[in-house]
């Protein structure tokens, strides 16, 4: 019984949270809006070097994002994925790996949302 008390509680604080005043609520901004995408890269340990998938503003929520080298969804190294809101309601995205830079042209980041009337697909040069 302690422990559903606590839950609940719980879950009450966060509603609380979540009704503060600029908090970014679910149904803001209210409509739909596409992500902006772009592929970052950096060195990574040793000899490798990280690529990131940055996906910005898109709402609602709901996005699918993956790696793949050519045409096969890449797993391997792949980090996982981070979400998280935007003070203007909209959510971000990411999602690194780690390859062998003379591999680069071979890594293609994925999106798929509502708003995207086909997969986009984006690369580092």
């Amino acid at each position: 019984a302690l422990r559903f008390v606590s839950q609940r509680k719980a879950m009450e604080t966060a509603k609380r949270i979540l009704l503060l005043p600029g908090f970014p609520s679910s149904s803001v901004p209210g409509r739909a809006q596409p992500p902006k995408v772009k592929v970052t890269r950096r060195a990574g340990p040793g000899s490798t070097e990280t690529l990131t998938c940055h996906a910005q503003g898109f709402y609602p929520r709901r996005i699918d994002v993956k790696w793949s080298r050519d045409k096969e969804v890449w797993v391997q190294e792949s980090s996982r994925g981070v979400l998280a809101p935007n003070s203007d309601g909209t959510f971000y995205f990411w999602l690194g790996i780690e390859i062998d830079p003379a591999e680069r042209q071979h890594f293609w980041c994925h999106v798929e949302h509502e708003t995207l009337p086909d997969i986009l697909r984006v690369r580092r040069d």
